[in-house]
């Protein structure tokens, strides 16, 4: 699953609230033992060159390369490597995040 950044920075807005529950699917999805398929939720930042980050321009944002290269981790891991989730930003985003 995609999930967003945002739902960590505005969890209380509709998009943050979406993406709160597509994340809560997803650990309910990973903890079903029924479920044979590895299950992740991924939640990236601002990417560049998507329709999110249109018009926002000065706003540090990740690559699509980024985010391909995290997939890919998740992707080539051993299938007995648990991956929950993994919550990922441009540092400068982050930082701007956790200072205010």
């Amino acid at each position: 699953n995609i999930g967003s950044f945002h739902s960590y920075t505005q969890p209380d807005d509709e998009y943050g609230k979406i993406k709160n529950l597509l994340k809560q699917m997803c650990f309910d999805a990973q903890a079903d033992p029924e479920i044979k398929c590895r299950v992740v939720n991924i939640s990236p930042s601002l990417i560049s060159g998507t329709n999110a980050s249109i018009g926002k321009e000065s706003i540090a944002m990740l690559s699509t390369n980024d985010v391909c290269r995290v997939i890919d981790f998740i992707i080539d891991s051993p299938p007995h490597f648990l991956v929950n989730e993994i919550v990922f930003s441009n540092k400068d985003l982050a930082r701007s995040f956790h200072d205010s």
